[in-house]
C-alpha cells in the first residue's frame, strides 16, 4: 500500500469526508461529511449513548472508503448503518409499538 492511501484515511480519520475531497472527489467527500454528520447530530440529539456505535462504524466505513479510492468502499453498507440508526432512533421516539400490529387486528377493518 502506498503512503497516499494512508495519508486520505487519516485525513478522514480525523474529519470524515475530507479523504475523499483532497483526492479530488468533492461530492462524495460532501455526501459522506453529510451522511457521518447528520448521524451524529441526530444522536446526540437523542441521547442515548448505545447509538454511538452505529456513527463510529459509520465513520470507521468513512475511513475505509478513503482508502479504496477511486472505487470506494460499498456504498450498501453506508445506506445500511443510517437507516437503521434513523429507523431504529425514529421507532423509539414516536413511541411505536410494533405488536400493536399484532394484537390489533380488528382495527384494520
Amino acid at each position: 500500500m502506498t503512503e497516499r492511501p494512508r495519508w486520505l484515511g487519516a485525513l478522514s480519520l480525523l474529519l470524515p469526508g475530507l479523504g475523499q475531497v483532497a483526492r479530488g472527489n468533492l461530492i462524495r467527500g460532501l455526501a459522506v461529511f453529510a451522511v457521518v454528520a447528520s448521524a451524529l447530530g441526530v444522536t446526540v440529539w437523542y441521547g442515548h449513548p448505545g447509538w454511538y456505535i452505529v456513527v463510529a462504524l459509520l465513520w470507521l466505513w468513512n475511513v475505509w472508503d478513503a482508502l479504496r479510492l477511486p472505487s470506494g468502499a460499498p456504498l450498501l453498507l453506508a445506506t445500511a448503518l443510517w437507516l437503521v440508526l434513523a429507523y431504529g432512533i425514529g421507532v423509539q421516539v414516536t413511541e411505536i409499538k410494533l405488536g400493536a400490529l399484532l394484537h390489533n387486528t380488528e382495527r384494520g377493518g
